[in-house]
């Protein structure tokens, strides 16, 4: 619910610098539960009734880029100083104290305190807000190669992928055990992925609360040459850089007769020629 009385800030943090930057400024108000936070993609919104932080503009004025807004009951957006609406949030946003997303994002900054009522909020599955496209399949590696050997005529450069022989995922009564990434994803039966900051999800899944992805690789313990498969709420797999095969006909026969040799020998993945 929004309130007339609220001052909201967005903040684009989209370069490494300028989040690192919105870090500092929260950092100061990590124990100042009266401002909320949520983050949708790279961008930092901010919240706060002007009832209960008298310098509220004065505290979002401190950080250079931060755009003030005056917010009514449903949620439309008039910047400070103009009368007429420009934008509008939604209801549905998920909004957390400053502190508790710190924790999840920079936890040797804000470290667990004993006499805090604050607790973090574990992470969990949710439908994203936003329309993801999507920038990888999970597949049968039979509908995979059978794809890229019968277009023989093209190249497939922005292409990636790699297999698991033991995948446990299955769709219509087959093994999804093949993973490909890429600008272009193939038209093949399969489960679209989005894929943010090397997290690959389900259309339309996304992770809840809407921390920034530096915040979920952290909170998992993914090291930056990793990959993370989070095909359901309880199903994470990890692919680590080395994996990807570069696609090419002579790649995919290899890893077809590859596989074949590893669900004998009881290996699980794909090798590169």
């Amino acid at each position: 619910m929004w309130h007339n009385d609220e001052l909201v800030a967005r903040f684009d943090g989209s370069s490494g610098s300028a989040r690192t930057e919105w870090m500092r400024w929260a950092c100061t108000l990590r124990d100042r539960c009266e401002f909320q936070v949520c983050c949708i993609e790279s961008v930092f919104w901010v919240r706060v009734r002007r009832d209960d932080v008298q310098d509220a503009e004065r505290i979002f004025s401190m950080l250079l880029g931060n755009e003030i807004f005056e917010i009514d009951t449903v949620g439309r957006l008039t910047r400070r100083g103009k009368k007429v609406p420009t934008e509008k949030l939604s209801q549905e946003m998920t909004w957390l104290p400053v502190g508790e997303l710190l924790r999840l994002w920079l936890p040797q900054v804000v470290k667990a305190d004993a006499q805090s009522s604050i607790s973090p909020i574990p992470l969990r599955w949710g439908i994203s807000e936003q329309l993801l496209a999507p920038s990888a399949i999970l597949c049968t590696l039979e509908d995979w190669s059978g794809f890229v050997l019968r277009n023989f005529q093209q190249r497939w450069k922005s292409l990636r992928f790699a297999c698991n022989a033991s995948s446990q995922i299955q769709l219509a009564g087959k093994c999804l055990n093949t993973l490909v990434v890429g600008s272009t994803v193939p038209n093949i039966p399969g489960v679209r992925l989005s894929c943010i900051d090397q997290i690959l999800m389900p259309i339309p899944h996304c992770w809840v609360p809407g921390v920034p992805s530096e915040a979920v690789r952290r909170s998992l313990s993914l090291q930056r040459t990793e990959w993370l498969l989070w095909f359901s709420e309880s199903s994470l797999e990890i692919i680590a850089d080395h994996e990807w095969i570069a696609t090419t006909r002579v790649s995919v026969r290899a890893t077809v007769e590859s596989m074949k040799a590893q669900v004998l020998a009881g290996s699980d993945r794909g090798v590169e020629t």
